[in-house]
C-alpha cells in the first residue's frame, strides 16, 4: 500500500506540472494574440489618421462626404454670395476689393478708396482690412489698432464697433459678422448687426474661416475643420493645412501642394506644386509663390509675375489682375 501510495504521488504531482505547463501555454498564447490585435489596431488606426493628412488628401477627399454635405452646385454658391458682405476668397486675401456697382478697393498705401466715374475718392486714409458690404456700410478693420469700424457711405462717417474687441477676419452674412475675436483667445465670435448680440460660436483658437450656407469652414492649427452651424459639430476634417480659398471650388495649401476640389470633397486635383506661399483665389485664377517667384495661374497657363516687395493679396476685376503688396526694406521700386 505505502508503495502504492508513492507512485499515487508521483503522478499526482506530474500531472499537475503538466497542467500548470499547459496553462501557462494558455495563458503566453492569449496575451500575444491579444498584443498582436492591439498592434493591428493601432496601425488601423494610425492608417485611418493618415488617410485624413493632407499629403494623402486626394485619397481621402475623393467619395468621402455625402452630396448634401456643402453647396452642392455654383448657382447656390452666387446666391450666397449675394447675403455675404464679401466674397470668401477675398476675404480669406485680406479682404482688400469689394466688386460691386461702385468699386471699394484697398491701395497699395493702405487707403480705403472707391472708383465712380472713373474718378477715385478716398474714404479713410489709415490702413484697413477685411472689406464688408452690409446695406449703405462699409465694416472693415483699421490694422494700426485692429478694431472694427462702421462707415456709412451716406455721409462718409466712420464709427466705431465691438467696444475696442481687437479683430481678425471679419465676413457679414445677413444682418451678422463673424469675427475672429483676438481679446478672446482668437475664439470665432457672431455678431448680431440689429440686436448688438454677441455670441461665441466656436471655443478655438482660429486662424482663418469661410462661410458657405450653415455651415463653417475653420481653420485651427492646421486643421481645416467644416463645422455645421445649427449643432455647431465637426462633420468632416484635414490636417496639416495652412492655408485655403473658396469660391465655387475649395482650393487647399499644405505641405508644397494647392488641392482644388469641389464642394462635395469630390473630384479633387493637384492644381500648382512646389508652393512656398499661397497669396489667394482671384476671379479667374490662382497667385501664389515657388522658388521660381510670383505665379500667375489661370487654366493651366502659368505666368511669371515681376516683383520684389512682399505681395499680401491680389484680386482681378473686368479681367486686369490687382497685386496689393509692402515693400521689403532694401526695395527701392
Amino acid at each position: 500500500m505505502f508503495f502504492d501510495e508513492k507512485i499515487a504521488q508521483k503522478l499526482s504531482k506530474k500531472i499537475s506540472r503538466k497542467l500548470l505547463f499547459a496553462i501557462l501555454i494558455v495563458i503566453t498564447v492569449l496575451l500575444t494574440s491579444t498584443a498582436v490585435y492591439l498592434s493591428q489596431t493601432i496601425k488601423e488606426y494610425k492608417k485611418s489618421k493618415i488617410a485624413d493628412s493632407f499629403e494623402n488628401v486626394l485619397n481621402s477627399l475623393n467619395n468621402s462626404m455625402p452630396d448634401s454635405q456643402l453647396t452642392p452646385n455654383w448657382e447656390s454658391v452666387e446666391f450666397e454670395n449675394r447675403r455675404l458682405g464679401n466674397t470668401n476668397a477675398n476675404l480669406i486675401a485680406y479682404g482688400k476689393f469689394l466688386n460691386g456697382d461702385i468699386t471699394y478697393y484697398v491701395r497699395n498705401d493702405g487707403k480705403l478708396v472707391k472708383i465712380e466715374n472713373g474718378n477715385e475718392m478716398i474714404l479713410c486714409k489709415d490702413e484697413v482690412s477685411y472689406l464688408n458690404r452690409y446695406k449703405n456700410k462699409i465694416l472693415f478693420r483699421k490694422d494700426e489698432d485692429r478694431n472694427a469700424y462702421i462707415l456709412n457711405l451716406e455721409g462718409n462717417i466712420v464709427t466705431p464697433l465691438l467696444n475696442d474687441i481687437k479683430v481678425g477676419e471679419m465676413i457679414v452674412f445677413d444682418d451678422y459678422l463673424f469675427y475672429v475675436n483676438y481679446t478672446d483667445h482668437s475664439y470665432l465670435h457672431r455678431y448680431n448687426l440689429i440686436t448688438h448680440r454677441d455670441q461665441t460660436i466656436i471655443s478655438k483658437p482660429c486662424t482663418s474661416f469661410a462661410l458657405l450656407k450653415d455651415k463653417l469652414l475653420v481653420l485651427e492649427k492646421k486643421k481645416l475643420n467644416i463645422v455645421d452651424l445649427k449643432t455647431n459639430k465637426n462633420i468632416y476634417k484635414l490636417t496639416n493645412v495652412k492655408s485655403f480659398s473658396v469660391d465655387k471650388f475649395l482650393y487647399i495649401y499644405g505641405s508644397d501642394k494647392i488641392i482644388k476640389s469641389n464642394l462635395n470633397f469630390r473630384k479633387s486635383k493637384v492644381e500648382a506644386n512646389h508652393v512656398s506661399h499661397f497669396i489667394g483665389k482671384t476671379q479667374n485664377g490662382l497667385v501664389y509663390e515657388t522658388n521660381k517667384g510670383l505665379i500667375y495661374k489661370k487654366g493651366n497657363n502659368e505666368k511669371k509675375l515681376s516683383n520684389n516687395n512682399i505681395v499680401i493679396s491680389a484680386y482681378e476685376y473686368n479681367n486686369n489682375l490687382y497685386i496689393l503688396e509692402k515693400k521689403l526694406p532694401n526695395s527701392y521700386s
